[in-house]
């Protein structure tokens, strides 16, 4: 009970030089392939191959122009919007390592032959085909490296609205956006590792052997984990078309078609490098993230709003919120990138390339989506029921335990009291001219109750602004939008606390 309150006793206790068995050192411990730990502060100790440096500079400018007017038209209908451009220049330096196997064992060189009582054939251990070579290249050792990359985007957009009447407007958008790799996938690290054969093996073609069938060489097999710090921002040029009527000073029913096409998508990827250390050439088979093809996305949103105002007092107060969205993926193939290891699946040895079930899919992403909002709001009441629901999604393409896909089933309902509310004239209303980014704050209709509302920040998503910005509550306590159900990397919420 000692040891297992205490981590460094157990660790000791565990070790190698106490257990006599297995190729374990504890952090810390500065022996066999501890010895050369050398960074040590307060929170731990760690081999120079374990820490990676990593910084980013960035630098941008941007120029928009607005047009519009009473006087400005085409074909007699009133236009109005924006055009500019960002340009961004990034530069990534990192500092790490490549390490090399750990040298063999004194268990792993020895050389033991002998016969299978089953069928009479011979059999070794791996150390009866270690050679020099294979000795010198797997001497652990370490050898620093620093990489800089640097990238240059412009990100254009434009954005036109057109009063086609006093009741409907349509809208137009083009931008392109860019997403920056995560910090985990750009660290620059190679890790050799030496797969140990089994000379038993009659089907490895690696393996020569004499007349005798005795194994007296092998063509040993190495593998790599490796960050990538040359990795290209995802880019990706978007397209908006929305129509928009609206009936009633509280009514409205958009339509939007939406298109994306992605340049660079991050994915892993695998391929021989030839790594050379000590005088001694082998050639490594390393999983790395990669920029990927381009690939597309597209699909349609709509959304309906109205309140009761036919109806005779207090029934007058209820309205209704509904929104269905389809998006179809066509193309992108995504895996489990990991930013802690920069590793795949733990475990199973399961190849995302060759022996995985495919999964063909965005991870996050439902197909189909809708959302039904009733709604009532009369003097200082104002309350929401929501249903969400959504298609089945994509939760990782490679599990880290089973090694397949597994996709998850989600819908909600959810509701919300609060007091007081607004007048009703203020709660949708048609947009000016904006560009292509809109600050909204989201209560419980998008699946947040409060008093943790959010602040919805929609960026580079013209069709999401067809969600017109409902206001309802007195005093700054919060104001709402509808919450389509879009995965992250198209709606991302910020969570902020209002008064009250």
């Amino acid at each position: 009970m000692d040891m297992l309150s205490s981590r460094d006793k157990l660790a000791a206790a565990l070790g190698r030089p106490n257990i006599g068995v297995g190729d374990y050192y504890p952090v810390c411990s500065g022996a066999g392939y501890r010895s050369g730990e050398t960074i040590e502060k307060s929170f731990g100790c760690y081999l120079p191959s374990e820490v990676h440096r990593v910084s980013e500079r960035t630098v941008s400018a941007y120029a928009m122009v607005k047009f519009g007017g009473d006087s400005l038209a085409i074909g007699g209908i009133p236009i109005s919007g924006n055009a500019g451009v960002r340009l961004i220049w990034t530069r990534d330096d990192t500092q790490g390592a490549t390490t090399l196997p750990n040298p063999f064992t004194p268990a792993g060189l020895l050389c033991q032959r002998g016969t299978d009582p089953g069928t009479g054939l011979p059999t070794a251990t791996s150390g009866c085909v270690v050679t020099q070579n294979e000795i010198n290249f797997g001497n652990g050792a370490t050898v620093a490296d620093t990489t800089k990359a640097n990238h240059f985007h412009a990100l254009p957009s434009f954005n036109i609205k057109f009063d086609l009447s006093d009741r409907l407007v349509s809208r137009f958008a083009y931008s392109r956006a860019m997403s920056r790799p995560d910090f985990g996938l750009l660290r620059n690290f190679l890790t050799v590792n030496r797969l140990t054969p089994n000379l038993n093996d009659r089907s490895d073609t690696n393996i020569t052997r004499d007349a005798a069938g005795n194994a007296i060489a092998y063509d040993w097999q190495y593998t790599g984990q490796s960050g990538n710090p040359g990795l290209k921002p995802i880019t990706a040029d978007q397209f908006d078309l929305t129509l928009e009527y609206y009936f009633g000073r509280s009514s409205s029913f958009t339509a939007t078609g939406f298109y994306k096409k992605f340049c660079d998508y991050i994915q892993a990827g695998s391929f021989n490098v030839d790594v050379t250390n000590n005088g001694v050439t082998e050639s490594v088979r390393v999983n790395r993230p990669v920029n990927g093809d381009g690939a597309t996305i597209y699909g349609a949103e709509f959304a309906f709003q109205t309140f009761f105002d036919f109806l005779p007092a207090p029934f007058d107060g209820f309205g209704v919120q509904t929104n269905y969205t389809y998006v179809k993926n066509n193309g992108i193939e995504t895996v489990n990138l990991t930013n802690e290891t920069a590793g795949g699946t733990a475990g199973g040895g399961i190849s995302y390339d060759t022996s995985t079930v495919k999964a063909r899919a965005l991870e996050g992403v439902s197909r189909h989506s809708y959302n039904l909002v009733g709604m009532f709001e009369k003097g200082p009441v104002s309350a929401r029921v929501a249903y969400n629901w959504r298609s089945k999604y994509l939760v990782t393409a490679i599990d880290c335990c089973v090694g397949f896909p597994i996709w998850q089933k989600e819908h909600r309902l959810s509701r919300r009291l609060a007091s007081p509310a607004r007048d009703r004239t203020d709660r949708i209303r048609p947009r000016g001219d904006e560009p292509a980014r809109h600050r909204y704050r989201a209560d419980a209709a998008g699946g947040l109750d409060r008093p943790a509302q959010a602040e919805c920040l929609v960026q580079e998503r013209p069709a999401l602004s067809a969600w017109r910005a409902t206001e309802l509550l007195k005093g700054g306590r919060g104001v709402g939008c509808v919450h389509l159900g879009l995965a992250p990397a198209f709606f991302h919420a910020r969570l902020t606390r209002y008064g009250g």
